[in-house]
C-alpha cells in the first residue's frame, strides 16, 4: 500500500519523500488512503492541503489524545472549524481534566476568540483542587492571558489573587513586580520588590536586590540603584562586579575602575579579581593596564596553565603575534603533546614571516600524527602559500596514500587547478573516475557520481564539451536513480555551447520524470524563448502555472510569465499576470514590486500606488514586531531599489540600532552610501562591518572598496590583512579537531 500510495501522489503532485511518507501516516488506515487515492484520481482532490485534509477526516479519534491529535493536524492546515470540534470532543471525553481546558484555552487564543479563552481558563481555576504550585494554578495562566490580551486591570486582579493565596512565594512577587514594570505603574513594582525583601529567606536576597537595582536603573532613579548594588556587594563576594559595571554605564570610567581594584585590594591573591580589571580595561582599549593584569595572574600562579591561556588570548584579540608566540611556547611546555598550541604557534610565525620556525611546527605536528590526513593538508596548503610547491605537491601525494579516497584526489586536483596546472588537475579526476571514487559529501538527496566530479572540474575551466561528455556518462551509469540533476547540469553546458537542440531534449527528459515540476517547464520554457520560439515558450510558461497545485505557489509562475510577455511587448498580458499573482495573495510584497517596476519600465504612473501598497504592508508589519530588525531591512532594500534613498538610510540605522552587531546591516548601508557617494559614511560602515566579522571574505570587500575609491594605500593594507585572515580560515579546523 505504501508504494501505491506513494506512486499516486508523485503522478500527481510535485512533493518531496518525505511529504509523501508525512501525508501516508497521516491517513492512519490503509482504508482511508484507498479511498484518499480514487479520491486523487477522480479529481476531487487537486491540492496537497486538500489530500491532508481529507486524510485528517478520514482518521477516527477515539481517546481525547486522538482528537487532540487531529485537532493539531487541522490547525497546521489552518481548519479551524474542525480543530474547534475536535477540542470540544476532547473535552466532553475527559471533562475533569484541566490540562485539556488550557490546549483549548491556546488554540481560543491563538485565533482571537478571547471570551472563549477566558471561559476555559476560569474553568480550570473552578476545577483545580489542591493546587500547591502557583506555576500549574489556573489564575496564574489566566493572568498570563489577560495581560497578553492588553487586559491589565483583569491581569491584576488575578495578580493580587495569586499574592493572598501564596502570600511567601517569592516568584509570584517578582513576576507581579515585573507586569507593573511593563505597565510603568514603578510605584506599584517597587512596593512590591521591598515586600518581597521583606520577607525572602536569606539565599534569595542577593538575587532580589540585584533585580531591584536593575528595576530602579532601568527607571532611572540612579540613587536608589546604587543603594542596592551597594547592599549587594555586602551580601555577595563576586558583586563588586555588579557595582563596577553600574557606574561604567552611569557614572564613568574612574568609579568603574576604583571598584574593580577595591576588589583587588580585598582579594589581593584572587585571579577572577585582575581578570575582571584586565577585561575592563581591555573594553577601554587600555592595553597596557590589562596586560599588566594578565601577567600579574601569571605571577601569582605561574605554575598554571590556565593563567597564560588568559594571556594569549588577549594576545590574539589585540594581533601581538611576537607576544603570542612566546605564550605559546610556554605552554607547550606544560602539555608538550597537544597539537593546537604547536598549529597556533606555526601560524604565529608565518603571519609574521618567520617560515622556518612555521615549518618546523608543521613538521613536528606530522611527527605525532602521522596518519592523520589533516595535519599533511595544513602543511601542503602552508607550503602553497610560501611558494614551495613541490613539498606542497608531494604532502598531497602522502594524503592519498594514506586516505585512496575521492576526497583526497580532490585536494590534489584542486591544488593543481589552483597553480593553473590544469593538464595534472585533469589526470587527477580521470585517475578517480578510472578507480571509480564516489564523493563522501552529499548534493541534494543523492551521493556525487565520480562523472559529475570531473565534469564540475571541466565546467570550472570553462571546456563544456568535456563535461557533457561526463554528465553522459553519470547518466548512462546506475550510481543514482534520480537523473534529473545530471540532465539539468548537461543541458546547461549545452546552452553555454549554443546547442540548444539537445539541451532542449535534456529538459524534455526531465519533464517526463517530473511532469509537475513547474521549475523544469520554466526552464524549458526560458530555453525555447532563447530559441526565439515565443509560441512554445508561452505555452510551457502556462504550464509552469498549471502544474502548481498550491494557489500561494502559483505567484511566481505568474510573475515569471508576466516577466516573459514584458519582454515580447504585450504589456497587456503582463500587467493581467502581475495584478493575477496580486490577486493570489494581496499581503504579498513581491508582487507589487515587481508590478510596479513594470509600471516604471513602460512609464506608467500607477507605479506609485503599488510602492504605496508595499509600504502600508511594510509599515502593518513592523506595527506587530516593532522590534524586529530583519524587517526594517528589507524595507531599506525596497527602498534602494525604488531609489528613496534616504528612505533606505533610515531603515538600514534603525535596522542597525535593533540589531547593533548584525554587520550585514552595516555592509548594506555602506554599498548605499557608495550608491549616493558619501565615501566617508561608506567608509566608516566598510570598518565597522570588518570589526565585528574579521574574516578574509569581508577584509577583502573592504579592500575592493578603497581600490574603488582610488585608496590605493588603504587598498594595499586590507589586502595584506585578508590574506592574515585567510591563513586563519585554513587553519581554524585545528581548534576544532585538537581543542
Amino acid at each position: 500500500m505504501r508504494k501505491i500510495f506513494k506512486e499516486t501522489l508523485d503522478k500527481f503532485f510535485d512533493i518531496t519523500d518525505f511529504s509523501k511518507d508525512c501525508i501516508y501516516e497521516l491517513a492512519k488506515t490503509d482504508d482511508a488512503r484507498l479511498e484518499i487515492i480514487n479520491q486523487i484520481k477522480n479529481g476531487q482532490l487537486k491540492t496537497i492541503s486538500e489530500v491532508k485534509l481529507a486524510c485528517c477526516d478520514l482518521q477516527q479519534p477515539k481517546t481525547a489524545s486522538d482528537y487532540y491529535d487531529r485537532a493539531t493536524s487541522y490547525i497546521s492546515l489552518d481548519a479551524y472549524d474542525k480543530a474547534e470540534s475536535d477540542y470540544t470532543k476532547m473535552i466532553e471525553i475527559a471533562p475533569d481534566d484541566i490540562k485539556n481546558y488550557e490546549k483549548r484555552a491556546t488554540f481560543y487564543k491563538r485565533i482571537n476568540k478571547y471570551e472563549n479563552a477566558e471561559a476555559d481558563y476560569t474553568k480550570i481555576i473552578q476545577l483545580q483542587k489542591d493546587i500547591n504550585d502557583y506555576i500549574y494554578d489556573g489564575y496564574y495562566k489566566r493572568a498570563h492571558f489577560y495581560s497578553d490580551i492588553e487586559e491589565y486591570e483583569k491581569a491584576e486582579s488575578d495578580y493580587i489573587s495569586l499574592i493572598k493565596r501564596y502570600p511567601d512565594d517569592i516568584h509570584i512577587l517578582r513576576t507581579t513586580a515585573e507586569f507593573y514594570e511593563r505597565r510603568n505603574n514603578c510605584d506599584k513594582a517597587g512596593k512590591i520588590y521591598a515586600k518581597a525583601i521583606e520577607i525572602s529567606p536569606e539565599d534569595w536576597l542577593p538575587t532580589l536586590y540585584r533585580e531591584r537595582a536593575m528595576f530602579y536603573e532601568r527607571i532611572k532613579i540612579y540613587d536608589k540603584a546604587e543603594e542596592d548594588y551597594k547592599k549587594l556587594v555586602e551580601l555577595e563576594q563576586d558583586a563588586n562586579k555588579d557595582l563596577a559595571k553600574f557606574y561604567e554605564r552611569i557614572k564613568g570610567f574612574s568609579e568603574a575602575e576604583a571598584q574593580y581594584t577595591q576588589k583587588i585590594e580585598q582579594y589581593p591573591k584572587m585571579s577572577s579579581c585582575y581578570l575582571e580589571r584586565a577585561e575592563f580595561y581591555e573594553k577601554h582599549k587600555k592595553y597596557t593596564e590589562a596586560e599588566a593584569d594578565y601577567t600579574t595572574i601569571i605571577n601569582l600562579y605561574p605554575k598554571n596553565k590556565k593563567s597564560y591561556e588568559y594571556r594569549v588570548e588577549f594576545y590574539k584579540r589585540t594581533k601581538n603575534f611576537k607576544k603570542i608566540i612566546i605564550d605559546y611556547s610556554k605552554l607547550i611546555e606544560f602539555e608538550p603533546k597537544r597539537l593546537y598550541f604547536y598549529a597556533q604557534r606555526a601560524l604565529c610565525n608565518e603571519i609574521i614571516g618567520n617560515n622556518s620556525s612555521a615549518e618546523q611546527d608543521y613538521n613536528h605536528i606530522i611527527k605525532m600524527e602521522q596518519k592523520n590526513i589533516d595535519c599533511y593538508k595544513i602543511r601542503a596548503k602552508f607550503y602553497e602559500r610560501i611558494g614551495k610547491y613541490e613539498l606542497a605537491e608531494k604532502d598531497y601525494t602522502k594524503i592519498i596514500e594514506l586516505k585512496p579516497e575521492a576526497y583526497s584526489y580532490q585536494l590534489k586536483a584542486e591544488f593543481y587547478k589552483k597553480i593553473k596546472d590544469f593538464e595534472n588537475a585533469e589526470k587527477i579526476y580521470s585517475k578517480i573516475v578510472e578507480l571509480k571514487l564516489n564523493n563522501i559529501y552529499y548534493k541534494g538527496d543523492f551521493l556525487v557520481n565520480y562523472y559529475e566530479l570531473r565534469a564540475l572540474f571541466y565546467r570550472s575551466i570553462n571546456n563544456y564539451k568535456k563535461a557533457i561528455i561526463d554528465y553522459s556518462s553519470a547518466i548512462d551509469s546506475t550510481m543514482n536513480s534520480n537523473l534529473g540533476n545530471y540532465y539539468g547540469e548537461r543541458a546547461f553546458c549545452y546552452i553555454q555551447i549554443n546547442d540548444y537542440k539537445n539541451a532542449l531534449k535534456d529538459y524534455t527528459k526531465i519533464i517526463e520524470q517530473k511532469p509537475r515540476n513547474a521549475y523544469s517547464y520554466e526552464n524549458r520554457a526560458q530555453l525555447y524563448e532563447k530559441m526565439k520560439d515565443y509560441e512554445k515558450a508561452e505555452q510551457d510558461f502556462t504550464k509552469a502555472i498549471d502544474v502548481t497545485t498550491e494557489t500561494k505557489d502559483k505567484i511566481l509562475p505568474y510573475l515569471c510569465r508576466a516577466e516573459f510577455y514584458e519582454r515580447q511587448k504585450d504589456y497587456d498580458s503582463a500587467e493581467k499576470d502581475y495584478s493575477k499573482a496580486i490577486k493570489l495573495n494581496p499581503d504579498e510584497k513581491l508582487s507589487y514590486i515587481r508590478r510596479g517596476q513594470f509600471y516604471e519600465r513602460i512609464n506608467s504612473d500607477k507605479a506609485k500606488q503599488d510602492y504605496e501598497k508595499v509600504e502600508k504592508l511594510y509599515s502593518k508589519e513592523i506595527k506587530a514586531n516593532p522590534d524586529y530588525g530583519d524587517i526594517y531591512y528589507r524595507r531599506a532594500e525596497f527602498y534602494k531599489d525604488i531609489e528613496e534613498y534616504k528612505k533606505a538610510e533610515n531603515d538600514y540605522s534603525t535596522a542597525i540600532k535593533l540589531e547593533k552587531y548584525n554587520e550585514f546591516y552595516y555592509e548594506e548601508r555602506a554599498k548605499l552610501y557608495e550608491i549616493i557617494k558619501d565615501y566617508k559614511n561608506a567608509e566608516i560602515d566598510y570598518i565597522k562591518m570588518v570589526e565585528l566579522r574579521p574574516s578574509d571574505s569581508k577584509i577583502m570587500i573592504c579592500a575592493k572598496f578603497y581600490e574603488r575609491v582610488g585608496d590605493s594605500d588603504k587598498a594595499k593594507i586590507y589586502y595584506e590583512k585578508a590574506k592574515i585572515a585567510q591563513i586563519k580560515n585554513d587553519l581554524d579546523f585545528i581548534e576544532y579537531y585538537y581543542q
